[in-house]
């Protein structure tokens, strides 16, 4: 019998004050009737819902408070809240490891205290991530990490937003390169002598473009929806990322136009919406579909039987 590949989808619900202080305009602070909570978390939950899916959505966790209703909303719904950092601060990994340490605890001790459950995972802010940022990672508590950007396409996106927005040196001098032939596969990975799981974005086969929401913007759903397909045919595990402010209209939610420089939000909504929705409908079938926390105690107990089996003798 053919093994279907494991999958996530997950939603960084960096606010639509963290996007525009990414392209350089301003300073984040946290809002109650910020967008992404108030008007994209409720479309994603939706949708969803509606493909009987669940998700892991990655906090940041200065925000959890001020969106405390949303994210035992999120838990109750059977989906994964997991850190994002705790103010989301570019560049990430440059910063002294003492800083990081204090960061990574605060975010976690945070979001447990807010939805009353263990928070076992992380995505670094701007897939800013090193090796002794992942042994920080790994230290504090997480049990899985989904920062790793593998190949070439990062340096272009850094770029991107750099040009796009006010050209600060902070895009500029986060981890680009370090990655590049890092696996690509949902792995184990030993750090600083013990072990934590992790979940690179998938690339195509190939081709090794990055399956993302935000390339829809670049290439359409519907080539981004035959890259999946694609990397289906070769049994690759599939973990696709999106945004909450993906889910935002410019005009219909009364943004900052300064984030029309964001990719697809220059289109309305609801044309990204349904082809969303085909994409959904499409796809959802392909791959056992499941939140982070879950695939990862999946790959742990494999790893387990795999170590128990390989000490066995002949005779056992």
């Amino acid at each position: 019998m053919r093994t279907i590949p494991r999958a996530c989808l997950s939603f960084d619900l960096d606010t639509a004050a963290d996007h525009l202080q990414g392209y350089g305009h301003g300073e984040s602070t946290p809002s109650k009737d910020d967008p992404v909570y108030a008007r994209a978390l409720p479309r994603i939950l939706e949708s969803l819902a509606s493909h009987q899916l669940r998700a892991t959505f990655f906090v940041i966790a200065r925000d959890a408070e001020a969106q405390a209703r949303h994210l035992r909303e999120i838990v109750q719904r059977g989906h994964e809240v997991a850190s994002h950092s705790f103010q989301h601060q570019l560049p990430f990994s440059a910063r002294p490891a003492s800083e990081i340490e204090l960061e990574l605890r605060r975010s976690k001790e945070t979001l447990e205290e807010v939805i009353g459950k263990k928070v076992v995972g992380f995505r670094a802010p701007g897939w800013d991530l090193d090796p002794a940022t992942l042994d920080i990672v790994r230290r504090v508590g997480f049990q899985y990490d989904a920062s790793i950007f593998p190949g070439p396409f990062l340096p272009l996106l850094r770029f991107a937003t750099w040009w796009k927005g006010a050209r600060r040196r902070e895009h500029l001098r986060m981890t680009t390169w370090r990655w590049l032939a890092a696996p690509r596969r949902f792995h184990i990975r030993s750090v600083g002598g013990s072990n934590i799981v992790e979940f690179p974005l998938t690339l195509a086969p190939i081709s090794g473009f990055p399956l993302y929401r935000t390339m829809a913007a670049y290439i359409g759903d519907a080539r981004l929806a035959r890259l999946v397909r694609w990397s289906r045919r070769f049994g690759r595990e599939l973990s696709f990322p999106a945004h909450g402010v993906d889910f935002l209209d410019v005009d219909e939610d009364e943004l900052d136009p300064r984030l029309r420089v964001h990719p697809g939000l220059g289109e309305a909504l609801a044309a990204r919406s349904a082809r969303w929705e085909l994409w959904l409908e499409e796809i959802r079938d392909l791959y056992r579909f499941a939140p982070f926390a879950e695939l990862a105690r999946e790959l742990r107990s494999k790893s387990e039987v795999t170590r128990e089996d390989s000490t066995r003798s002949p005779s056992d």
